[in-house]
């Protein structure tokens, strides 16, 4: 729904010169009509199990989960404050790094020297005082060689010109029409995100949806966004936020296979990727 709702739509965004309100606007009923449309799916899948009562070993009580009050109450409004300078960045003609890598800094400073407090009040140095050495041992770094050979993998196809031929073949198969354009840009990165993971494989399409003509560009952009986003639901090597989520899984013990993971993507994406699409041909169809 937002511009900052995904790492992909940064990128397809500021590629092309979108406002942060020009791409709300085109993609708030689509993302509405999605989740609607998700939610209805995976209520009729689930609902024999929706009605079952919970069955917990020990009482559970979810503000225990918050270890520090101070610190989250000050990451959420460096958070809110984050989200209003990036929706207002492009009118300053300021970067969006810029603005989300200084928030990320300040907040990191400020927990720095709020540790550094706590440990000189009590009069000892110790570990267990800082919390920033442990936050960042959390951190996903494990991940970082996966990604990056998919960026070259990105990068080699653009090299030898394959980027570009599956450009021309898309253009052809779309031809002028808005709505064909919609369909094909959605789908065709929807699996092939699944393939490149999300993230390269909206790089790879930056230069594919530069080939299209005025006329449908912003439609093969806008597609390409929800593409990029609904695709990372049907495996979980569509998205880095899959692959994180099925590490978090294992580390709770719970269960989830991959098999499990795709058949019930397959069950919910697909008709939620067509309304999802739908809504957006409609839209330029209208307005």
């Amino acid at each position: 729904m937002l511009y900052i709702g995904n790492p992909t739509n940064i990128v397809l965004a500021a590629a092309f010169n979108l406002r942060f309100d020009e791409y709300t606007r085109w993609m708030l009923l689509p993302s509405l009509g999605a989740g609607l449309i998700n939610m209805i799916l995976l209520y009729f899948i689930f609902r024999k199990n929706i009605h079952k009562p919970l069955k917990c070993r020990e009482t559970i009580n979810p503000w225990a989960a918050i270890t520090d009050k101070t610190s989250a109450i000050l990451g959420l409004l460096i958070l809110g404050d984050c989200i209003v300078c990036l929706a207002i960045a492009p009118y300053f003609g300021i970067e969006m790094w810029i603005i989300s890598l200084g928030f990320g800094l300040a907040l990191l400073v400020i927990l720095l020297l709020r540790d550094l407090f706590v440990a000189v009040t009590k009069e000892s140095i110790d570990k267990k005082h800082f919390t920033i050495g442990p936050t960042l041992k959390k951190m996903p770094v494990s991940i970082i060689p996966f990604v990056l050979s998919l960026f070259i993998m990105v990068e080699a196809l653009r090299i030898y010109g394959i980027t570009k031929e599956v450009g021309i073949f898309l253009n052809n198969l779309c031809g002028a029409s808005t709505t064909a354009t919609t369909f094909i840009y959605g789908i065709s990165s929807a699996f092939a995100a699944n393939v490149l993971n999300n993230i390269p494989m909206t790089v790879a399409y930056v230069p594919i949806v530069g080939l299209v003509s005025n006329a449908n560009l912003l439609p093969a952009v806008l597609a390409t966004t929800i593409g990029s986003n609904l695709g990372a639901n049907i495996t979980p090597i569509g998205a880095l936020a899959g692959i994180m989520w099925m590490n978090i899984l294992r580390d709770k013990e719970v269960k989830l296979t991959f098999k499990e993971f795709v058949k019930y993507g397959l069950l919910v994406t697909p008709l939620t990727l067509f309304a999802c699409l739908g809504i957006l041909a409609v839209e330029f169809m209208f307005f």
